[in-house]
């Protein structure tokens, strides 16, 4: 079984392998990266060609890709860091989120279409995204779904929030949207635009009531 394991991680590691490498790599070069001697790199190409199409020429393998089936050329470093950034999300949001996990599994099918592996672990931060053991909050992603559109649009709007036991109202521009590196959740950068001065500050989306276009 553990054989069977490795051999598993070998496999998902050659596709990573040769996703990032488009050009197509030698066959001692994927030995020496997957640690292997380079007849068992030779057993995991073939058996990698059973689950995905590649492409063998001047004596270098590849993955075969379509205009229907690639992200452009995207990379193990490209595709691991998209990876990163939604685990973090899903991992640091403060309520679970099934539409957003839903939209993780859409992207993923249409990853497993050259890169299995990568699939797999998209469909990973969706369940994180979506466990049960978070609380269900649907105001809060509401509340983001608004300061989005206000920032794309870089339209001005009252925002109301709670300043410890007070309910603060001020007019601003979003500045930014960003995870929290101390504690779990979102924080809204704004620049405040009232007294005909600006300012910044950061809020908790978590403490943010209601966000409406200002009315000029």
């Amino acid at each position: 079984m553990k054989y069977a394991g490795n051999k598993s991680e070998r496999l998902n590691q050659l596709e990573l392998l040769l996703l990032s490498h488009p050009e197509g790599l030698r066959r001692a070069e994927i030995a020496r990266r997957l640690g292997v001697h380079r007849a068992t790199a030779g057993r995991y190409i073939d058996e990698l060609s059973a689950r995905i199409p590649l492409w063998e020429q001047d004596f270098r393998v590849g993955i075969k890709s379509s205009q229907s089936t690639r992200l452009g050329h995207i990379g193990l470093l490209e595709g691991l860091s998209f990876y990163l950034g939604l685990r973090y999300f899903a991992e640091n949001s403060l309520y679970r989120f099934p539409e957003g996990a839903a939209a993780i599994r859409k992207l993923s099918s249409f990853v497993k279409t050259f890169s299995p592996a990568l699939g797999k672990q998209l469909d990973s931060a969706s369940d994180c995204l979506d466990a049960e053991d978070k609380e269900v909050n649907p105001a809060y992603w509401e509340q983001l779904e608004r300061i989005g559109e206000a920032w794309l649009s870089s339209r001005p709007v009252q925002v109301d929030f709670f300043n410890g036991e007070k309910t603060l109202s001020v007019n601003c521009l979003i500045r930014d949207i960003r995870m929290n590196r101390d504690l779990p959740g979102i924080l809204v950068g704004i620049s405040l635009l009232n007294d005909g001065t600006e300012s910044e500050r950061e809020l908790d989306l978590s403490g943010i009531i209601s966000v409406e276009y200002s009315v000029k």
